[in-house]
């Protein structure tokens, strides 16, 4: 398999980041929660949930590059959650919004536009506040992988990958997901697996109608 067709979104394929990143994170307050759903099943793996910064709506910024074709395609990464042409998060209570802001404007993430490189297609790290909800998070995205140019396309799909984290989803353990640990083998859309990993993430949001965050309800989705 060439190198383009084995570019890597997340983590763990040999030189092939795209780094998860968890320096600092210290993770959702520990509840019961069901067991993961054995290997055999499709399932995309849940991290955590927002702080209450999501109750009016996370904002998001767009720097690194003055390139409209390529911040379009960033911006249509993150809206692709909430009014993409495949699935879209559904709140059975309250919505999710997600609104850009000019840089500097104290974003709740941050997306970066990288000009160079290497084996790496992007980054998310996650930091969270005392209790362990996420309250603010810091995408890179490269602007090549292996000397090649990463397209349009490609980028938007791998900000709409990276957002996913941002929103507290992980990896999915197969392909054919927004959430596929590799581009290639992953959808260009999201599918209603990959909402409903968001969906849980932020199920107190989402699903609830109190004003305190609480941790996911389950560490996975079965697709």
């Amino acid at each position: 398999m060439g190198a383009r067709m084995r570019r890597r979104i997340g983590t763990s394929l040999v030189g092939l980041v795209l780094a998860l990143g968890a320096l600092g994170w210290t993770g959702a307050p520990a509840i019961a929660k069901p067991p993961a759903p054995p290997p055999s099943t499709p399932a995309i793996a849940v991290c955590c949930a927002w702080d209450t910064k999501i109750i009016d709506g996370i904002t998001y910024s767009i720097a690194g590059t003055t390139d409209a074709t390529l911040v379009n395609a960033m911006d249509q990464g993150v809206q692709a959650w909430i009014n993409g042409p495949g699935s879209v998060v559904v709140g059975q209570t309250r919505q999710l919004h997600l609104t850009r802001v000019d840089p500097g404007q104290g974003a709740e993430v941050t997306i970066s536009f990288k000009p160079s490189g290497g084996n790496v297609q992007g980054s998310t790290r996650r930091n969270a506040d005392s209790a362990g909800f996420i309250d603010s998070v810091s995408i890179r995205i490269s602007a090549k992988a292996f000397g090649a140019p990463n397209t349009p396309a490609e980028v938007q799909q791998i900000t709409t990958h990276e957002f996913g984290h941002a929103l507290g989803a992980d990896h999915a353990n197969t392909t054919g997901f927004m959430m596929s640990p590799t581009l290639t083998g992953g959808s260009t859309t999201i599918t209603s697996c990959d909402a409903r990993a968001v969906e849980t993430a932020d199920n107190w949001y989402l699903n609830g109608t109190s004003s305190a965050p609480a941790a996911p309800p389950a560490s996975s989705v079965a697709c």
